[in-house]
């Protein structure tokens, strides 16, 4: 429930903001994924061709040498090649699977090596690129091995194998990510800076007619909204405008009618009080709704106990004028020229009464 209510009461500049900074994230997050990936693979590739051309390129200048067991050859072609800073070793096997060159281990000339990447190497008929460790500290090597053969026959003749050290290409992957990282950041800070702007420019005229709306529910209508954005927001501002003239155009024209409407009850009060004759109103239901003073000097009432009240409950239900009165909302015709006589013995009064049906302007009955 918190949180909900936190969430309602974020502004909608703040959650445009939010909204689209979060896209922007999402959005650089999958395409720095994706081209790091596809860099990954291309400079993996690219490290597996360049290896595997060393290796093949050594295996063509040594076919020679290993045709004639020229130990001295071979291994002035080892050491050429192992000048490379990237490679960890070159090796080269014989016919028989001995070791004729190890770069920088010439004790291991003439044995066969038992390892496992080592069997795999010298059993292939064909290239075959390997992943393994070497050295101390360990370092990340692609074992390349190439067979070698002559054209005249298909017996294998040698092997010649390269440990390619993978190193240099992961801090190129390495940099490469820290390079589209920096990218992201730039790119997702250029994204908030942009939504900022579009989010201010949408939500200022809005902010304005918000302000404004309150202000005319206050009663302020004197007043009129500029809103100059070309789109919806702009025929929004025109539309607020047009309604609060006409607001205010209703409102005028309920206040003349209000001035007329008290002018004409002021009017009628002092027709009602200066009348030498007593007048009585009610409604449907019985109840009193004008009271002049003759009435009350006749009926010796006051009109407080007259008005909203059952005429038949604050005159008796025996009263001449309530029998009267209640009579003909009865019969739904007025009497003429009754005589009603009021009071006790002796305090008599002799009235003549009349009465009447009251309609509105569309000549329904209302009392």
């Amino acid at each position: 429930m918190m949180t909900s209510s936190k969430t309602k009461s974020l502004r909608l500049q703040t959650r445009l903001i939010l909204y689209s900074t979060a896209l922007i994230l999402i959005l650089m997050a999958m395409i720095t994924i994706l081209v790091e990936k596809r860099q990954s693979e291309i400079i993996q590739e690219e490290a597996r061709k360049r290896g595997v051309a060393i290796a093949q390129n050594l295996a063509s200048v040594s076919t020679n040498a290993l045709l004639t067991y020229n130990y001295v050859v071979l291994q002035q072609n080892g050491e050429k090649v192992a000048f490379d800073e990237d490679l960890a070793y070159v090796i080269i096997h014989d016919k028989e699977s001995k070791v004729a060159v190890y770069s920088q281990h010439d004790e291991k000339q003439g044995m066969i090596l038992t390892d496992e990447v080592s069997q795999k190497a010298l059993l292939t008929k064909e290239s075959l690129i390997q992943f393994t460790f070497s050295g101390e500290p360990k370092t990340r090597i692609l074992d390349i091995a190439i067979p070698v053969y002559i054209k005249e026959s298909d017996e294998k003749w040698g092997t010649v194998r390269i440990g390619l050290s993978l190193e240099r290409m992961y801090r190129q992957i390495a940099k490469t990510r820290f390079n589209l990282l920096l990218l992201g950041f730039f790119a997702l800070f250029l994204g908030i800076l942009g939504s900022i702007f579009f989010a201010r420019r949408i939500t200022r005229p809005i902010s304005g007619l918000v302000e404004t709306t309150i202000s005319a529910a206050q009663g302020n209508l004197e007043q009129a909204i500029a809103i100059q954005t070309g789109d919806e927001i702009e025929e929004l501002g025109k539309n607020f405008n047009h309604m609060i003239q006409q607001i205010l155009l209703h409102r005028t024209e309920l206040e003349n009618r209000l001035r007329e409407i008290t002018s004409l009850k002021a009017y009628t009060d002092n027709v009602l009080a200066s009348m030498t004759n007593g007048l009585v109103t009610i409604d449907l239901a019985g109840k009193g709704v004008t009271l002049n003073e003759m009435a009350e000097r006749i009926l010796k009432k006051r009109k407080e106990e007259i008005v909203g009240a059952p005429l038949g409950e604050a005159l008796g239900p025996r009263h001449p004028l309530w029998t009267m009165m209640a009579e003909t909302l009865a019969k739904g015709e007025g009497l003429f020229h009754s005589e009603l006589e009021l009071g006790k013995e002796d305090e008599r009064l002799w009235l003549m009464a009349s009465t009447s049906i009251l309609t509105d302007g569309e000549g329904r009955k209302i009392g």
